[in-house]
């Protein structure tokens, strides 16, 4: 709305909406107009009410705000749904006794921090199945395929072929329909910024704009539909936002558990993290080396001893070849779809 948003966020290059800008408008009409003129509007005409140039009034709420308020109630439902195991299963960013100095308010934050980041653990887990699931089937039905082709023509290898690809279609759906991957992106960057807002909290990080806190300057450049993301951490910091930590105990807080070493923290987590991607990196090296040593000994096989071969040992050291390098190229697709191809980790152990 005109004159309630600062000039200098009006010129920032932002993907997402003013969210000032929504308003739910009830025509009021005075019993006795002034002037003998009654309101052009009635009860029947309230209406969503917003900056759009084009259609600034709409019946229905706008797609952009619906979505957000969609994924809101998403988040919630999952919560109820799941609240026993998040209660056995969290994991909270305040240790008793190291937390003990910390206002009440930032437990606030931690809270929903525990149920986001119980909830992103428990989607990625989803995730990482079915992409398990998707590609033992597609290494399968490539097996199938080989087996029909390179060794014996049985019918039974085609059924089994077809039945893979429907399991692996089947876990395709049902993630698709519980909206496991999106879910798990969601709730692991509502987690992460839950993270960052309670450290910042502890220690007391407060904008040149007392008006404009951590979840202001949260995805403002990303997909629109994130707004949930800073709506749930502004009520979450509400508390520790109107009363800002001004005790120094609490940057040492931030700096010890959030920022760490070696061990612990940040550092300590990103440490084992690269360690051990780096050691699955490795695994699908060797595994590479390993399927093109095998092809490169078959080819020689069959150039030194084909003439000697029968039929039967020719489909043997054909189908040994396809079956390794078709375990490779699912491996390095797993790796890909779950991130662990990445070149940084060599630069990280550099």
């Amino acid at each position: 709305m005109p004159g309630l948003t600062p000039e200098s966020a009006a010129t920032q290059q932002m993907l997402v909406d003013d969210e000032s800008d929504l308003v739910y408008h009830i025509p009021c009409s005075r019993l006795n107009p002034e002037n003998g003129q009654s309101s052009p509007f009635s009860l029947q005409d309230a209406c969503w009410y917003t900056k759009d140039e084009q259609a600034p009034r709409a019946k229905e709420l706008p797609a952009q705000h619906k979505l957000i308020f969609q994924r809101s109630t998403e988040f919630s439902a999952d919560a109820i749904k799941y609240a026993d195991g998040i209660e056995s299963g969290k994991w909270s960013l305040l240790e008793e006794g190291k937390s003990d100095s910390l206002p009440e308010a930032i437990k606030d934050i931690d809270k929903l921090y525990c149920v986001a980041d119980w909830l992103a653990i428990f989607y990625q887990q989803k995730t990482l199945r079915t992409l398990l699931v998707t590609h033992v089937m597609a290494f399968l039905m490539g097996l199938m395929f080989i087996l029909y082709t390179d060794f014996k023509s049985l019918q039974i290898l085609l059924i089994s072929f077809l039945g893979f690809f429907g399991i692996a279609a089947a876990a395709q759906f049902i993630a698709k329909r519980g909206a496991w991957h999106r879910k798990y992106l969601d709730y692991r960057t509502l987690a992460e910024g839950l993270r960052v807002q309670l450290y910042w909290a502890a220690a007391g990080v407060t904008s040149e704009n007392k008006w404009k806190f951590a979840h202001d300057n949260y995805l403002q450049s990303q997909n629109a539909e994130f707004g949930w993301i800073r709506n749930v951490m502004r009520f979450a910091g509400l508390r520790a936002d109107a009363r800002p930590n001004k005790a120094s105990s609490g940057v040492s807080f931030s700096l010890d558990e959030w920022v760490g070493d070696r061990d612990r923290g940040q550092l300590g987590y990103f440490r084992r993290k690269a360690y051990e991607r780096l050691k699955r990196y490795q695994l699908t090296e060797r595994l590479g080396t390993m399927s093109l040593a095998i092809s490169v000994a078959a080819v020689f096989s069959f150039l030194l001893f084909g003439s000697q071969m029968n039929e039967l040992t020719e489909g043997l050291v054909t189908v040994t070849m396809g079956f390794f390098l078709l375990l490779f190229g699912v491996r390095e697709g797993y790796t890909y779809a779950t991130a662990n191809d990445c070149r940084y980790h060599r630069l990280h152990q550099l």
